[in-house]
């Protein structure tokens, strides 16, 4: 673990000023590095940090693929039902992509981390 400080003297930011934390483990023979924030490192240890980090890319694997693969960047309708059918219809497409991604998975004995919500799209879309 090592405690960082990031700040600006710059003439955009001059009060920027922000203790971070560099924390860095090793994962299959490479390493990952995390900055953050969480300062305490009793409470958070390293592989807590880690397991955070990889939530949270899941939330943004899960959030592009709600935007640029589903197409919700827009919404077309123009009530709050209309809002709430069209993100439910987008979440029911995205959960039941990931249930054939599973189980493609699966049969093929290939790790679940290889699939990706766009690659079963364009596969689903080349058969049609």
């Amino acid at each position: 673990m090592c405690g960082v400080n990031v700040s600006s003297t710059g003439p955009s930011n001059p009060k920027m000023k922000h203790d971070v934390r560099l924390v860095g483990e090793v994962v299959e023979c490479c390493w990952r590095f995390y900055l953050t924030s969480i300062l305490d490192h009793q409470l958070y240890p390293v592989s807590l940090i880690a397991q955070i980090y990889a939530l949270r890319w899941q939330i943004e694997l899960f959030f592009r693929d709600l935007k640029c693969v589903l197409r919700m960047q827009n919404l077309i309708a123009l009530s709050e039902n209309g809002v709430r059918i069209q993100i439910y219809a987008a979440l029911i497409y995205y959960v039941l992509t990931h249930i054939l991604m599973l189980k493609a998975a699966t049969q093929t004995q290939t790790p679940l981390e290889e699939m990706s919500v766009p690659k079963c799209l364009q596969v689903a879309h080349a058969d049609s």
